[in-house]
Order: C-alpha cells, then structure tokens, then sequence
C-alpha cells in the first residue's frame, strides 16, 4: 500500500483576516525553540509584526477607504506569510504528522480517531495571588487532551520526560496538576518563593516536550 502523504491543511482564508493573524500567532508560539524548525522562512518576529499590522488594520477599518485598503494590504501580506512558512513546515517535516502538528499548522490525512501527538505548549502565562497560589494558563494546542502542568519551587527546573516518564530530582519540591483544561491553579504554595513552571501536553497518541519555562514569585 502507498505511503499516505502528510502536510499542511490549509485552513486560512483571505476573507478572514483574523484567522490568518491567529494562525501567524499560533504557529510563532509553537516554534519558538522548536528543534525541528531552526531556520524558518519567515522569521517568528516577522510574523508577529504582519498578526499585529493586521489586528490594527482590523480596528480601524471604520476609519474611511484609505483604512479599508490597508485592511487589504494587511490580509494579503499574512496569507504570503503563512503560506510560505507552510510551505517551510511541509518540506521540514517530510511527511512526519507529528512534527507538522508541532508547528502550530494542523496536518492533512489526519485519520478520524487517530490523532497525531499534540505540539509542545507555549510558555505559560503565570499569576500570582494570595494564599500560595499561582494560576497557569497556555494557549490550547491542536490535538491536546491533557494539559500537565508542574511547577518547581526554585529557579531551576530538574524534571526531564522520556519514553513516557516524568523524571524528577529527589531533592526537588514539585507540585502537578494534569487537566482537560489549559488553565490551573495551584494552591497550597510557601509564600515568597520563586517558582518555576513547565507543561506538557498529551493525548492517547503520545506527548509533547516539555514547553518553554515560565517563573514568577509567590505573595508573602
């Protein structure tokens, strides 16, 4: 039997800006410090200024022609953009779902049923409160079932997963929580510590590497 063959899904349109300036964003976040995607085509920063150049487009589009053509300009300007870096992920992916998935860009010939390992999570946006909590929340991620997010007291970060373990130095203080949802909150902290927190998403296909690490402090 042929080899069934994998790549980007387009899933952009030219009549909906904001779901082409979502999916620049997405994809930015998926391939910072992604391993299989060291030199794309279009460089991160470059389409995060095209999403911001069409989020402002988007908000003064009321603004007369002149603002309605910008809009144009913008949109037209993102679909070059995603396409080409769509282009990029194809080629470095070579028909690998997984890694396509890992850029932020959903796969082709996805059988129903039988999804591909999510991507790695972006860093998590933390929050501190009173009491010894610290609320985590990352963007969703194509494909995630589990969200699992650890914190560590301290300023480093010695948990490591491989072949499906979670590794942990014994002499670290580490708190989990693993979630449908992409946002928790972690309860029950020592007050005025620093702590560091990394997730990794999973589904009944595999795992991701752990996300980019986020820190913060909690409130005495």
């Amino acid at each position: 039997m042929e080899e069934q063959q994998h790549w980007v899904k387009v899933t952009w349109k030219l009549s909906d800006p904001v779901g082409m300036s979502k999916t620049g964003r997405r994809t930015v976040k998926a391939m910072t410090e992604n391993d299989n995607f060291k030199n794309p085509t279009v460089p991160l920063a470059t389409v995060t200024t095209a999403a911001n150049r069409v989020d402002d487009a988007i908000a003064n589009k009321k603004n007369g022609p002149m603002a309605k053509q910008e809009l144009k300009n913008a949109a037209l300007a993102m679909r070059d953009i995603v396409v080409k870096q769509a282009d990029y992920v194809t080629e470095t992916a070579d028909n690998n779902v997984t890694i396509i998935v890992s850029s932020g860009y959903e796969a082709t010939n996805v059988t129903s049923g039988k999804k591909p390992a999510p991507g790695k999570s972006g860093a998590a946006s933390l929050i501190s409160g009173t009491s010894g909590t610290v609320k985590a929340t990352v963007a969703t991620v194509l494909y995630a079932g589990n969200y699992l997010f650890i914190l560590v007291v301290g300023d480093t970060f010695p948990v490591t997963v491989a072949n499906g373990q979670i590794c942990v130095a014994a002499s670290a203080k580490v708190y989990f929580i693993n979630s449908t949802k992409h946002s928790v909150t972690f309860t029950g902290l020592p007050s005025d510590v620093h702590v560091t927190v990394g997730v990794v998403v999973s589904n009944t296909t595999g795992y991701s590497v752990i996300s980019p690490l986020a820190t913060t402090s909690t409130i005495i």
